[in-house]
């Protein structure tokens, strides 16, 4: 081994301070020995702006003896084009580390201070760029900037972990860009932009009174207006689908009464004959005493309104209390039973809890309303209504052959009215009358009561009808009627 490699690391590398081509006190920098020349350091920063060409710097193989030719020659051209790269991107690459001795070439030394090149009287001083070796570290970058990842020559991306090289340019111009680079960390750091506009708009107001009380106001009914909106959709929407769940389940509870068994031999209205024709099965009122066997709360009949669809049906509960019109239709225990001389009175919501009655102010005079009990079917129509009195004619529809004009005690009573919560009287035997008294002249009516107007209940619609036909129940038997749809 040679005098000269014990000095040097085996890979050619040399601090700059023990550099021969370092620049001298107030002069350009002298031309290094080609020995000395051959070995700066194997990688070269990666010039941001595409204007400014990148200069090849002569770097060592394995060994430290391959050279690039032309290094010297490019950076004296760089020199003399002025091209010096915008001081904020400071481009930085890896610094090699010795591979026999394991020591990193790059230990902690000064800056070289920029030195004001020799120029000629009147010319402008030329900017120098000065390779120096400096150890990795944060250097604050002004708000605004970045730079770009550095590379090697070869197109590997640099390790975080390893050490940077740094061209700090010297000149007049450079000095001062140098100098801004170095500016503390805290004195660049300054607050967000939409914070120092929140600030600016914030210097010199008040709270004012007025403004806060009225946005407290406007809160307050905000929250008053979502707590309204969410219970309407509970009373409209929400309780429907509760109301639908109740309604089945008593119409399964109804089913198992209505199951046959042996008490029931005998009994009026049980036929054993299979019945398919509505003359075979067609009873007189008059002749049949149903009889009912009722609990306030439980279902003991079934309504069908053909005109409202086929699958229309409720199961009808006795009572009228809001826990029993939950659940379906509500019998008034004070009024008479299907088939019963009097009035046969059945509430029902229009809108919410199963909305039953929704569609009542469809209903059209003739229109069939069907019940069933465990032994009979009876079947009413709608009686006609005030403006169809005076040009009534029943034989113009054959549904509308049993169904007359009221007179005498009934004079008054319409197929459709709109009332008053408090006329109870149009659930009375006779309706529109102060008496519940039933005689041998009183007719079969049914009474079908709900809130007018739709999500109102500020009036009641009332509908009238009476009874025209009654079966008696039997296997395979269903009424025609229910096919009006």
């Amino acid at each position: 081994m040679s005098s000269d490699d014990t000095q040097r690391p085996n890979n050619g590398w040399v601090p700059p301070e023990a550099r021969p081509d370092r620049v001298p006190p107030g002069g350009r920098p002298e031309r290094a020995p080609e020995a000395d020349h051959d070995r700066l350091p194997p990688y070269a920063p990666r010039p941001r702006d595409p204007q400014v060409p990148a200069v090849p710097v002569p770097f060592a193989d394995s060994e430290g003896e391959a050279v690039h030719e032309s290094a010297e020659e490019n950076l004296e051209q760089a020199v003399r084009a002025e091209s010096v790269p915008d001081i904020t991107e400071i481009p930085r690459v890896l610094s090699p580390v010795d591979p026999v001795n394991q020591v990193d070439p790059v230990a902690p030394v000064e800056p070289v201070a920029p030195v004001e090149p020799v120029t000629e009287a009147g010319a402008e001083a030329p900017t120098v760029l000065v390779p120096v070796v400096l150890p990795v570290q944060d250097t604050p970058i002004p708000s605004g900037e970045s730079f770009d990842e550095p590379t090697l020559l070869s197109g590997t991306a640099a390790s975080d972990e390893d050490d940077r090289t740094q061209w700090i340019p010297t000149g007049p111009a450079a000095e001062a860009a140098w100098s801004a680079a170095q500016t503390p960390e805290d004195e660049l750091v300054t607050a967000p932009r939409s914070r120092r506009r929140k600030d600016a708009r914030s210097v010199g107001r008040g709270k004012d009174p007025i403004r806060t009380a009225a946005r407290g106001v406007g809160q307050t009914l905000i929250t008053l207006g979502m707590i309204v909106l969410l219970f309407v959709v509970y009373e409209v929407y929400i309780t429907d689908i509760f109301g639908a769940q109740k309604q089945a389940e008593a119409k399964t509870q109804l089913e198992e009464i209505w199951l046959p068994s042996p008490d029931d031999v005998g009994a009026p209205g049980v036929e054993t004959a299979i019945v398919t024709a509505p003359a075979q099965a067609e009873v007189d009122p008059e002749k049949r005493k149903p009889t009912y066997d009722v609990t306030l709360g439980d279902a003991f009949a079934l309504i069908f309104i053909p005109a409202f669809g086929a699958d229309y049906s409720r199961a009808i509960i006795e009572g009228t209390n809001p826990d029993d019109l939950y659940v379906g239709p509500g019998h008034y225990p004070d009024s008479q039973l299907p088939g019963e001389k009097g009035n046969f009175a059945v509430a029902g919501h229009r809108v919410s809890k199963g909305s039953p009655f929704n569609e009542l102010g469809s209903l059209n005079s003739c229109d069939a309303i069907v019940i069933e009990t465990k032994y009979d079917w009876f079947v009413y129509r709608v009686l006609p209504m005030q403006e169809e009195v005076a040009t009534w004619n029943p034989r113009s529809n054959p549904k509308c052959a049993d169904v007359k004009v009221q007179k005498d005690a009934y004079q008054g009573v319409f197929g459709r009215e709109i009332t008053t919560p408090s006329d109870i009287a149009q659930v009375y035997a006779i309706p529109h009358s102060l008496t519940s008294d039933v005689s041998q002249a009183t007719q079969r009516l049914i009474t079908l009561t709900t809130c007018h107007p739709q999500f109102s209940d500020a009036e009641r619609m009332i509908v009238h009808g009476v009874l025209v036909k009654s079966y008696a129940k039997s296997e395979g038997f269903l009424p025609p009627e229910l096919g009006e749809v």
